[in-house]
């Protein structure tokens, strides 16, 4: 038996029935094969495709069922998922104000928070109901939480890592009401090739690779080995050098003697290692190796989108790369 493929476009400026009646269109052909009626809203659309999904895994004994979406944003027409955000929570959790209050926290700050900062800056009180609330939101994998190399699991720090809840918070959020009509496409397109687009599109990825760190171990063949994995970051007294301070994305710390430091970076294409971008890896590899005194021996590996571009310092400096593909197995 083939697979399940199911196929929808958005169609350009179309309004909000005819996408609708499109959607429905193709699950009748697809996965009902029999007149549907009408669809009045996405939320029953797609409660519709999930139960013909939900079938059509029963159908095809094993083989995959694929569902695709193209031109999603003309699909969705007048509907930003401006109210979704509260509505996740308040669907998830008991008391969902304090949850939503934690998560905003700890978006305000990317490189993530420790315990008592994070429930501070959430205005919340230090005590059990607070780390209960923490525990929820890790447990729904909203946070990950992260032990620094070295340190105690009281100095563990908390980082957003639900990328839904990130993209809301730094774009639907904050968007003006023109960035939602009929043109607001010129909008879109425009933050494309800010700053803060590539700040955005780079912490996801990060916090993609976090949640990901056991098919990051698999790519470098060490799955089957003990190891811990945690971050690492030194800040400089007041008044020294900024460039002597140093952090670590990620560190896996096998246990046979050697620790990889991963730097983990977006980039719409190969990543290009530059001599300047090179020295700052071997100083911050030199860094780390002088604070926390460990006698383990250290390489470097790069976790990038599409991999590494050929170039003269690689085999100098980076000892794996690890590409998006492998992220995802």
């Amino acid at each position: 038996m083939a697979s399940t493929f199911f196929e929808v476009i958005g169609q350009h400026q179309a309004p909000k029935d005819d996408q609708l009646a499109n959607f429905k269109d193709q699950l009748e052909a697809v996965l009902f094969r029999h007149r549907l009626p009408e669809l009045r809203s996405w939320r029953e659309a797609l409660s519709l495709l999930g139960d013909g999904v939900i079938e059509a895994a029963r159908r095809a004994r094993g083989r995959p069922v694929v569902v695709f979406f193209d031109e999603l944003p003309w699909m969705a027409t007048g509907g930003q998922l401006s109210d979704e955000f509260g509505r996740l929570f308040s669907s998830l959790f008991d008391d969902s104000g304090e949850h939503e209050k934690l998560v905003r926290a700890c978006a305000s700050k990317r490189s993530g928070m420790r315990r008592d900062e994070l429930i501070s800056a959430a205005g919340l009180k230090s005590g059990g109901r607070a780390t209960r609330r923490l525990e929820e939101l890790e447990a729904a994998g909203f946070l990950a939480r992260f032990v620094p190399w070295g340190r105690k699991a009281r100095d563990a720090s908390y980082r957003l890592i639900d990328e839904f809840s990130l993209f809301h918070l730094t774009w639907i959020e904050p968007a003006p009401p023109s960035g939602f009509g009929s043109r607001g496409d010129k909008y879109w397109l425009s933050k494309a090739s800010t700053p803060s687009y590539r700040a955005w599109a780079g912490y996801a990825f990060e916090g993609m690779c976090l949640k990901h760190v056991s098919e990051i171990e698999a790519a470098l063949g060490i799955d089957g080995m003990a190891s811990e994995a945690g971050t690492w970051r030194y800040a400089p007294p007041r008044g020294v050098d900024a460039d002597a301070g140093a952090q670590v994305d990620l560190s896996i710390d096998r246990s046979d003697g050697i620790i990889h430091l991963c730097e983990l970076k977006y980039a719409a294409d190969e990543f290009v290692l530059t001599k300047a971008y090179a020295k700052q890896l071997v100083t911050k590899a030199e860094i780390f190796k002088t604070r926390t005194k460990t006698r383990k021996d250290i390489v470097l590996t790069l976790v990038t989108t599409h991999g590494l571009k050929p170039g003269l310092w690689n085999d100098e400096v980076v000892h794996s790369v690890v590409t998006a593909d492998q992220l995802m197995g």
